[in-house]
């Protein structure tokens, strides 16, 4: 019989052994989806940042900022956020770059009012409860910026 055999059984151990081994370590290194509430709370703060930065940077002016997460709009909870932020905030679907090398980035239904595009390409939730988000900034058609904010969470807020 198998089970009177110790080889066998010695090899039954060593495989469980190892799939609970391989399995533990799997299970440990995942990290959680963020929950959509976060996700937003997420974007209004780094939006919320990025509008603070162009404010105070003495060459940008800018009768429009306009949001995007990964080239959409955001949500409508984000939008509603900056009601009343100055300048305005739309949605990046409200935008348009003119034509030109250099050409500003315009609002699509008043081309006399320029604006700057911020959007969010990617939100990543770190093991160590950290979440990376990278950005990028269209100034014109021409010039960009990346920026890579790290948020933590504290007091359920990040």
């Amino acid at each position: 019989m198998w089970y009177k055999n110790i080889k066998a059984q010695n090899g039954l151990t060593l495989i469980f052994f190892g799939i609970g081994i391989f399995c533990s370590l799997y299970f440990v290194h995942l990290t959680p989806e963020l929950t959509q509430q976060e996700k937003h709370l997420i974007q209004t703060e780094v939006f919320s940042e990025l509008f603070l930065y162009l404010d105070a940077h003495p060459d940008v002016e800018a009768d429009y900022f306009f949001i995007g997460v990964s080239g959409s709009d955001p949500a409508p909870e984000v939008l509603r956020s900056f009601n009343g932020q100055a300048p305005k905030v739309a949605p990046i679907s409200s935008s348009m770059m003119s034509f030109g090398f250099s050409a500003a980035i315009v609002h699509k239904s008043n081309l006399n009012k320029s604006g700057i595009i911020t959007d969010i390409k990617t939100i990543q939730r770190k093991e160590n409860g950290r979440v990376n988000v990278i950005t990028r900034i269209y100034y014109d058609r021409a010039s960009f910026a990346n920026y890579e904010f790290i948020l933590a969470k504290k007091d359920g807020a990040f």
